[in-house]
């Protein structure tokens, strides 16, 4: 009798046994680099890749559930003389009754702690919030499943099916169908309301679980490092083998790709001459690194150089950054194999963000969508860790540290992989605990890290520091002269500040001026109201002039829209500027300008921000000045100051104002900075230090030496030691320390990015969208996720702050597109099969009914 571990919808519409499913899983398992593991032993590694093969034999037992399989259509399979209603349950729990416990502790080598370890990953290889009940024991369902295998011997019979099943299947030489036993005394604990903890299975965050929820010395029994590599490595395998008997397009070969040592090397040698700079990241290779360095210095490719012949995660903030360092990686390790195969797609290098499945469709110019038209092989291959160059943003690595449900599976990966952090200071205090908290963990799994950024903030440091994992002499800090690798940054400055104690709105004519003259300004303002505003002023004093342009970017636009003004922008402000360019330039921006677009300037106008912030401003300005050498890029001439900016001109303008605040419980009146955030983009306590460090330095006419930036940094992190960012920073890590877990993913990406906004739909185009969507139906046409993104989301979604919001009317997008629906196009039979498809895309998506539009918000 065949038992299905897989229903007959799946696209290769073949049925998948259980049979055929463990040995998928098992050859998956053999392909895992388990000799990697930097902190496993050689015969550690055979332990556990022998562990990892007998766990994927018994993971799914359960399946053989007469419930499970008559879901899966398997009309065939039957128990003789069994009753008709099954109790559903997890088949991961049901695993549990067929295993033969004696055998199991013989292959755990009579050892408790891996007994307990290896029980447990296979009763929570997947985990859903009501399996909680299970461990409390409070499931009905549970308690029934016991009571009717020990009646007319019905897990006896069931035991039978199974081994039949499995007849002349070998694992590690040994017939696995001996290792088949329905577990009697396992079912008379579990209707006698024993509990799953009673019998050696503990919860997989057990640890962290509130004390009277589990006994400590069951607790106790527990392998925290060990259960991540079992547990882990079984999800991964898991989900892959899943993926690959689904979907024809993928070969479980392709688990694990090589790459050729040195090849990055000669590659970067060809480009940037025989002493480039990054050579020396091949001798530091075995050590766990922080890099500060200028931007536009090339960290991208001492981070991969050092990285090479591994795994690689490179992890970044933002989307838009995320994809330049994709396009940069796929020149490096990707190479066109024949007229079919795009560099983009069919390569070495995964590209893991929310957009990637947009980006890719327009990138490539070949491309391969699976047969519902969803997704790029090449990203399935990603999602599933498949790849050797993963870039990707935060997001999609550093909330495992929070511990949600199957977390175990991103840790197991970064245990033998290379984990480069890329631009640390763009986080928030909450993110940044997180990372330098994962960085610890993964650390002492085997994992290997760099962080690189231009401005790292002493408490960082201090942190790795103090918990052993970097000592003084692994931070390379370029700026110093007396750096490890041995050579000095021979610019002197590119940047002269004056503070202007005004509103920016009252020196427009400042900057359309120098426009006038030919050069480039970039603006950047703290609110997208505050730009807007900037943006519409300076377009009236332009309104005359066909010899400057002005152009805006900020998170407001929808996707499509933001995907033509950075490619306009970066035309516009392309690095290096020519020469010969006579057009002035206007580009008013928020924060998005900060760490993605490549762009080159000539003067910044700026409202007050962080340091580090303004720093990464002034890093758009005279970008085409090469720090290494003091060179113009492209010309070969030594950068002088003068040569660009008469009188001693400064080309770094900061705007603030300041009012005194009335605290009546204090003797001190601390002034308040005002700039367009209002106090909610920027904390007052990072801003006033900000000001006076920078008054202090000099203010005005302030040479602004590429050292003397990250010395300001210390400088003003330094002092708010006990501000309320820095305790943000420090209760984030002090709560992940004391044993702090996530409920579910979506939570914990919630804490990580701090969403704190809305998805929003103008309500004047719900009309045009439900005409998009009523003619696919009309035309037979299958409606995806992907064309869904595609033609709803990035056409017409924007996000916007919550606060921004809340007292306006708004409304889930499914509400009004439903009745828009109902009337275009009456509730057909291809309309209903598709009506729950179409209400799940617009989850998390909301309508503003009237009142102001969406462009119209305003604080």
């Amino acid at each position: 009798m065949e038992i299905w571990a897989k229903s007959l919808e799946t696209k290769t519409n073949q049925v998948v046994t259980l049979r055929k499913h463990v040995e998928d899983l098992i050859n998956a398992i053999n392909r895992f680099p388990i000799e990697k593991l930097n902190n496993f032993s050689p015969k550690e590694g055979l332990i556990l890749k022998k562990l990892l093969r007998w766990a994927s034999f018994f993971h799914d037992l359960g399946k053989v559930s007469p419930e499970f399989q008559k879901r899966m259509g398997n009309t065939n399979f039957k128990v003789e003389n069994s009753p008709q209603h099954f109790p559903r349950i997890r088949h991961n729990i049901l695993s549990l009754f067929f295993i033969d416990k004696d055998k199991v502790r013989e292959i755990c080598e009579n050892d408790e702690t891996i007994y307990t370890t290896f029980l447990s990953a296979i009763a929570f290889h997947h985990w859903k919030v009501d399996e909680k009940e299970y461990l409390l024991h409070i499931n009905k369902d549970l308690l029934e499943v016991s009571d009717l295998l020990l009646k007319d011997k019905n897990g006896e019979k069931i035991a039978d099916i199974l081994r039949a099943h499995f007849d002349n299947f070998e694992i590690e030489g040994s017939k696995a169908s001996e290792y088949i036993k329905f577990d009697e005394h396992l079912a008379c604990q579990l209707r006698n309301r024993g509990s799953l903890s009673s019998v050696g299975v503990v919860g997989p965050y057990t640890l962290y679980f509130l004390p009277e929820r589990i006994s400590i010395k069951t607790r106790a029994k527990i392998n925290l490092n060990f259960w991540v590599f079992l547990a882990g490595f079984l999800q991964r395998a898991d989900h892959f083998v899943s993926l690959v008997e689904k979907d024809n397009r993928i070969a479980l070969e392709e688990v694990e790709i090589p790459l050729q040592d040195s090849d990055l090397e000669r590659k970067l040698k060809d480009k940037f001459g025989e002493k480039f700079w990054q050579k020396d990241a091949t001798k530091l290779k075995s050590r766990n690194l922080v890099l500060v360095a200028p931007t536009g210095i090339g960290k991208t490719e001492f981070a991969l150089l050092w990285a090479e012949g591994n795994k690689v995660f490179y992890t970044l903030p933002i989307r838009t950054a995320t994809n330049q360092i994709f396009e940069r990686a796929c020149e490096y390790y990707n190479k066109k194999m024949g007229n079919d195969e795009d560099p983009f797609i069919s390569g070495n290098v995964g590209l893991l963000h929310s957009d990637a499945d947009l980006y890719l469709l327009e990138k490539s110019s070949s491309f391969t969508l699976d047969e519902d038209g969803e997704t790029f092989k090449i990203l399935d291959l990603a999602r599933h860790f498949s790849l050797p160059v993963n870039i990707c943003t935060g997001d999609q690595i550093f909330p495992a540290a929070l511990k949600y449900p199957q977390y175990e599976k991103t840790y197991a990966t970064l245990a033998y992989s290379k984990l480069i952090i890329d631009e640390v200071q763009a986080y928030d205090p909450v993110a940044c605990g997180i990372i330098v908290k994962m960085i610890e963990d993964v650390v002492s799994l085997g994992c290997k890290f760099l962080l690189i950024t231009a401005t790292l903030p002493e408490f960082v440091v201090s942190f790795l520091k103090g918990r052993g994992i970097i000592k003084e002499d692994d931070i390379i800090n370029l700026y110093k002269p007396d750096n490890q690798l041995g050579f000095q940054l021979k610019v002197h400055f590119r940047h002269k500040l004056e503070l202007k104690k005004l509103d920016i709105e009252n020196d427009i004519d400042r900057i359309t001026n120098i426009a006038a003259e030919g050069k480039r300004v970039l603006v950047v303002l703290n609110t997208v109201e505050k730009a807007e505003k900037i943006f519409e002023s300076l377009n009236q004093r332009i309104a005359n002039s066909r010899h400057i342009t002005c152009d805006l970017i900020h998170s407001r636009f929808t996707l499509n829209q933001r995907r033509e003004i950075e490619k306009d922008i970066q035309e516009k402000f392309k690095n290096p500027k020519p020469s010969e360019e006579k057009t002035g330039r206007i580009l008013v921006a928020t924060q998005v300008i900060e760490a993605s677009l490549d762009i080159d300037a000539d003067y910044l106008f700026t409202e007050i921000a962080p340091i580090d912030s303004l720093i990464q401003r002034m890093g758009r300005v005279m970008r085409r000045v090469d720090i290494l050498t003091n060179k113009i890029k492209n010309t070969g001439k030594d950068f002088k100051y003068e040569d660009f900016y008469e009188n001693s001109q400064a080309n770094v303008y900061i705007y603030y104002e300041e009012k005194v605040e009335q605290n009546t419980r204090s003797r001190h009146r601390e002034p308040w900075i005002k700039e367009s955030g209002a106090g909610r983009v920027y904390k007052q306590e990072l801003l006033r230090e900000t000001l006076k460090a920078l008054n202090r330095s000099g203010g005005s006419n302030l040479e602004l030496k590429e050292d003397k930036k990250q010395k300001l940094v210390g400088e003003v992190y330094g002092n708010l030691e006990k501000s309320s960012y820095i305790e943000d920073y420090y209760n984030t890590i002090s709560t992940l320390l004391s044993g702090y877990v996530s409920e579910n993913k979506d939570e914990a990406h919630r804490i990580f990015r701090e969403i704190y906004s809305l998805s929003l739909i103008d309500e004047k185009y719900i009309d045009e969208i439900a005409q998009k969507i009523s003619q696919k139906l009309e035309n037979q046409e299958n409606i995806t996720w992907l064309w869904f993104k595609k033609e709803i989301i990035a056409q017409y979604v924007i996000n916007e702050s919550m606060w921004r919001c809340k007292e306006y009317d708004l409304m889930p997008l499914w509400n009004p597109l439903y009745e828009k629906l109902k009337d275009l196009n009456p509730l057909s039979q291809s309309y209903s099969l598709v009506k729950e498809r179409i209400k799940k895309f617009c989850e998390g998506i909301w309508v503003l009914k009237g009142g102001p539009k969406v462009e119209d918000i305003i604080i």
